[in-house]
């Protein structure tokens, strides 16, 4: 009986897509927000209003570019009119999917655990980890790969004054680097000097002085603003779900803190072996050499790890210490 029930209701349902009765789909397209306090997950009603969204601006933009039909604009006339070498390289065309992919990756990653779309998602940490830890290596190895293939094509296929973009950027390369790196320094110099501020009065014994949510709190302000804004309250709403998820404190103040350091400095190495892989101060026929070289030795001052591919290599054990560090607030048990 509930089945046939079930099997009416889709029927009425799917009769009302086909008719275009949107009044009569109210119930199914909503826009409530937040997060559903039993399921701890976005509302399917909410994820079905996405969908249709999305696929009534595909169907549009669709018709953007030239079709069977004889509609739109084609393809190589768009490149044509900007006038890049995105068609003739094909490392640069590696590089620009590589680095959107990998950051898409590592943006599903957050976003699985943040606000789920898969009922009682959060309920499983162990599940959660394995999803995040599987998009972060994703992701990291093909941002690591796309700084591989732009350093070739910045070697290889680049030709100067042939992009005007790309030349602004190399024309303030030193700019870019330097502030970077000062950024780098602010980071590791206030994210490590908070472990050892907390070392070292632990080690005095004075634990009320402490960097922690019992002591001197240093709360994510900002990360506490979004939940509350996503409707997370309704995590300790006393619903099924409720009382595993692990609020933010102090701890994940320090450790992501920690975490953008480790993230610019791969950021900074990687840049640096795209931007200098022509030449440098050092090494002004870099061009020449390729875009690996063995080192020289002490003839010009020491020129080992000045390649493109030593970059490449440094911001890969970067990156995998980036990896390491996002696993340091999960927990997969409770420590009681």
């Amino acid at each position: 009986m509930a089945g046939s029930l079930g099997g009416e209701a889709g029927l009425q349902t799917a009769a009302k897509i086909f008719a275009l009765d949107w009044r009569g789909l109210a119930f199914t397209l909503t826009l409530n927000g937040s997060l559903n306090a039993e399921t701890q997950s976005l509302w399917l009603s909410d994820i079905a209003h996405h969908h249709v969204a999305i696929g009534v601006l595909a169907l549009i933009a669709g018709h953007l570019y030239r079709t069977q039909f004889g509609l739109g604009v084609p393809i190589a006339t768009i490149l044509a009119s900007h006038r890049t070498q995105l068609r003739n390289s094909w490392h640069l065309q590696l590089a620009i999917n590589l680095g959107a992919l990998g950051t898409l990756s590592i943006l599903v990653g957050h976003l699985l655990q943040a606000i789920p779309a898969y009922p009682f998602l959060v309920v499983d940490l162990a599940t959660v980890l394995s999803l995040f830890t599987h998009h972060a290596w994703i992701g990291g190895f093909f941002i690591v790969g796309s700084a591989a293939h732009a350093a070739i094509f910045t070697v290889y296929d680049y030709r100067v004054l042939s992009m005007s973009a790309f030349d602004r950027v190399l024309s303030q390369k030193h700019a870019i680097i330097s502030h970077l790196n000062w950024v780098c320094i602010f980071l590791g110099f206030h994210s490590f000097g908070l472990y050892i501020h907390n070392d070292t009065l632990s080690a005095l014994g004075r634990m009320d002085d402490l960097f922690s949510d019992t002591s001197l709190a240093l709360r994510p302000v900002l990360a506490l603003w979004a939940q509350s804004a996503l409707g997370v309250e309704a995590w300790r709403s006393g619903s099924i779900a409720a009382g595993r998820i692990l609020g933010l404190g102090t701890s994940d103040t320090l450790v992501h803190h920690v975490h953008a350091f480790t993230v610019h400095v791969t950021t900074l190495i990687l840049l640096k072996g795209v931007l200098f892989a022509r030449n440098s101060r050092l090494l002004a026929d870099k061009s020449t050499l390729g875009y690996r070289f063995p080192c020289d030795g002490p003839g010009r001052g020491g020129t080992c790890q000045s390649s493109g591919w030593d970059h490449v290599f440094l911001g890969a054990v970067l990156d995998v210490q980036c990896r390491f560090r996002r696993h340091l607030p999960l927990q997969l048990e409770d420590p009681e």
